[in-house]
């Protein structure tokens, strides 16, 4: 019964040219989130676990936020619709504000775009800063008797 007609894509192309083609998106929690974050697409998003699988993240995790661009960034960047709150009433009631050409659109899209530069976008690959960071400190602190090796 739904008014809209369906498609689906696969592959790393079908998932950027439907980025391109929406003004917003709801998505799970995770990488996805960064993903729309770094296309500029404002997001909402969404994550329900079992009750038990939440009651135990509850008590083990201590952060405010899930999606990574809010903790890159130590604030709220996309709405979340976590556990209770992730309901299609509650993600669809957060998507128009984000749809249409307000301040909110535009904060989303910002703060998006800072976090992923944050992460490093347009500069090094993540992979050569780790290994860097790896090399920096294996030359800081050599063990006993092994040579101490060049810093990147």
């Amino acid at each position: 019964a739904w008014p809209v007609p369906a498609s689906i894509g696969e592959g790393q192309q079908a998932k950027y040219d439907a980025f391109a083609a929406s003004r917003a998106a709801s998505a799970a929690s995770g990488t996805v989130g960064l993903e729309l974050a770094v296309a500029g697409l404002p997001a909402v998003m969404a994550y329900k676990v079992s009750g038990l699988s939440a009651a135990i993240a509850r008590r083990a995790l201590k952060i405010r936020w899930v999606s990574i661009a809010s903790l890159v960034l130590d604030r709220l960047v996309q709405p979340e619709c976590i556990q209770e709150n992730c309901t299609p009433a509650g993600t669809a009631g957060a998507l128009p504000p984000r749809q249409a050409e307000t301040p909110e659109r535009r904060r989303v899209i910002e703060e998006g775009r800072a976090a992923a530069r944050l992460l490093g976008q347009d500069g090094e690959p993540p992979s050569l800063r780790a290994a860097s960071v790896v090399l920096s400190l294996i030359a800081a602190r050599p063990g006993p008797g092994t040579p101490a090796l060049p810093s990147p």
